[in-house]
C-alpha cells in the first residue's frame, strides 16, 4: 500500500498543493509544505517545504503517524489561468486571473475553483447564504 498516497487522498491533496501542519500541542507550522515529484521519478511523491528543495523525511513520519494535521491552503490561480466562481443566480462561470479587483474579491471570498466539479452542493450553498447577507446588511 502506497502510504503517501492514501494520505494525500484523505487529506484532499494534489502534488503541488500547498498546506500549514498544526501540530498536537496546537501550533501551526511557519513554513509551508507540499508534496513533489523529482523529474522521472513520477510514481515517488516527496515532502518539502516550500521555500526548499530539502526532502523532510521526519515531518513525513508524524504526518503519516497522525502527529500532525494538514490545513490546506486555499489554491489560488496564477496570472492567466481560468478559474469557476458562482455567480448572484447560482450558475457557476469561469474567467481568466489577471490581478484585478474582481479576481482578489472572489478570492478572499472564498468563491474561487479550479473546475466547476469542485463547486460541490454545499459550497455553492454557503457562498449564495454569504451573498445574501451582505446585500441584506446594504
Amino acid at each position: 500500500m502506497n502510504y503517501i498516497n492514501k494520505f494525500m487522498e484523505d487529506n484532499k491533496l494534489d502534488v503541488g498543493d500547498e498546506f500549514f501542519i498544526k501540530y498536537e500541542d496546537g501550533h501551526i507550522s511557519s513554513l509551508k509544505y507540499r508534496f513533489f515529484t523529482i523529474g522521472s521519478i513520477k510514481n515517488r511523491v516527496f515532502l518539502a517545504a516550500t521555500n526548499t528543495k530539502r526532502i523532510n523525511n521526519e515531518m513525513l513520519v508524524s504526518l503519516l503517524w497522525g502527529s500532525g494535521e494538514v490545513i490546506k491552503i486555499p489554491w489560488k490561480p496564477k496570472r492567466g489561468d481560468w478559474y469557476c466562481f458562482i455567480k448572484e443566480d447560482g450558475n457557476r462561470t469561469g474567467r481568466n486571473w489577471y490581478d484585478t479587483f474582481i479576481d482578489y474579491m472572489l478570492y478572499n471570498a472564498g468563491n474561487c475553483f479550479r473546475d466547476t466539479e469542485e463547486v460541490t452542493l454545499e459550497i455553492k450553498e454557503r457562498i449564495l447564504r454569504e451573498m445574501k447577507g451582505k446585500c441584506e446588511n446594504n
